[in-house]
């Protein structure tokens, strides 16, 4: 089951506790993002590098399936 990976994962390597607070795996829900939209743009490079996530471009949420196997306090 991937909740049960990721949760033993994160109990293995909890050095990077703060990153998996900062990007939940188990939050109710995430937006969704559009890479073809992207493409759709006429962009000749789809992501700057330099930074990535500035180029994005999002629609809505999604719910995340795996959220319900959350242990949390």
């Amino acid at each position: 089951m991937v909740s049960f990976s990721v949760s033993r994962y994160q109990a293995s390597v909890p050095w990077p506790a703060g990153k998996f607070e900062r990007y939940d795996m188990f939050a109710g829900e995430f937006p969704l993002s559009c890479l073809n939209r992207l493409r759709l743009r006429g962009n000749r490079q789809m992501v700057d590098l330099a930074g990535p996530s500035a180029a994005l471009q999002f629609a809505g949420t999604l719910v995340n399936p795996i959220a319900r196997f959350a242990a949390r306090p």
